[in-house]
């Protein structure tokens, strides 16, 4: 036991062994080295995500972020997915509604391979060239999931709820699938452009890196690749505030559909960080939050057989607290 216990200790705590860094351009960059394994995983996050957006326009974001593996400048879409799968390489980019004001980031490989992965994570994030063939693929799948969002009886249900607690403008507020399909039509590539030159930036970069790495190599790696690249925007825009009157019930019905979903919510006000968030998540997690074993499922799915599945939960607790 004593000799465990001294493996333990000579190891170190998980703080002690990280490596935390400010990046020249602004950014942080957080390392921890495992020389057990001979991979690395990079990701992180950068704010450029839908609540960024000042002119009300939340597709440009999600469109952006999902056109920046499409092409980069000097490979197109099939040269860039050539050179990830010929090094056995994975990279993800995309946003997602639990930081709206960000996208998120990641790539997998060897560890031998982390200055190719560096390389990649800079063309991508700093010089996309949105290929006009390829923003039209995407524009017809964006357009393909609004068509199936409208005759999906969750997602009409949770639409309706944050159309009833936020005003319009606000990021968590879900518009309409017809304003959301105009808006798609008509966004350009110049759209695109435009919005990437003034809010992607070194400043607002948050990278994490874990895997059989050296932390003086790694910085040198990442502030070598984003050393030159502008701020960006770093300021928020203001947010509306969410609605404070009682929410009404509303019903809504799609033809051929015999399921139906029941959504009951409010506003939230939990972000990560808050000092009643351990126990919010906690009590969350006794209540709702799975349901198999949490105590709506027990007694409304398991003793009363009322739904095949019910649960709760806190969205958007990074950075705008959601409902």
């Amino acid at each position: 036991m004593k000799k465990i216990a001294d493996v333990r200790h000579n190891r170190g705590s998980f703080v002690d062994r990280v490596d935390l860094r400010s990046l020249p351009g602004g950014g942080r960059l957080a390392v921890l080295p495992n020389p057990h394994a001979p991979t690395v995983t990079v990701v992180g996050m950068l704010q450029a995500g839908p609540a960024v957006a000042t002119d009300g326009r939340f597709s440009v974001p999600g469109l952006t972020a999902s056109m920046l593996n499409r092409g980069v400048l000097g490979q197109n879409r099939l040269q860039l997915a050539r050179e990830l799968e010929d090094h056995g390489l994975q990279l993800d980019v995309g946003s997602s509604s639990a930081a709206p004001a960000s996208i998120s980031f990641s790539l997998q490989g060897l560890a031998e391979e982390l200055p190719r992965l560096i390389r990649l994570l800079a063309a991508v994030l700093r010089r996309p060239t949105f290929p006009a063939d390829e923003l039209e693929k995407v524009r017809q799948q964006i357009l393909g999931v609004l068509r199936h969002e409208n005759e999906d009886t969750s997602m009409r249900a949770y639409a309706e709820l944050t159309r009833q607690m936020y005003v319009p403008g606000h990021p968590h507020r879900r518009r309409s699938i017809a304003e959301r399909e105009e808006e798609v039509r008509r966004l350009t590539r110049e759209d695109l452009e435009i919005f990437h030159h003034e809010v992607y930036g070194a400043a607002t970069l948050v990278c994490v890196i874990v895997g059989q790495v050296e932390a003086d190599d790694v910085f040198s790696l990442v502030a070598e690749a984003f050393d030159d690249w502008g701020p960006g925007r770093q300021a928020l825009p203001p947010w509306p505030t969410p609605l404070v009157s009682e929410i009404q019930g509303t019903r809504i019905h799609i033809p051929d559909r015999p399921n139906l979903d029941v959504f009951l919510g409010h506003p939230g006000r939990l972000l990560l960080g808050d000092s009643d968030y351990p126990a919010a998540m906690l009590a969350n997690s006794c209540l709702g939050q799975s349901t198999l074993t949490s105590r709506l499922g027990v007694a409304v799915r398991d003793k009363a057989g009322l739904t095949y599945g019910i649960n709760s939960g806190f969205t958007g607790r990074l950075q705008l607290p959601g409902p």
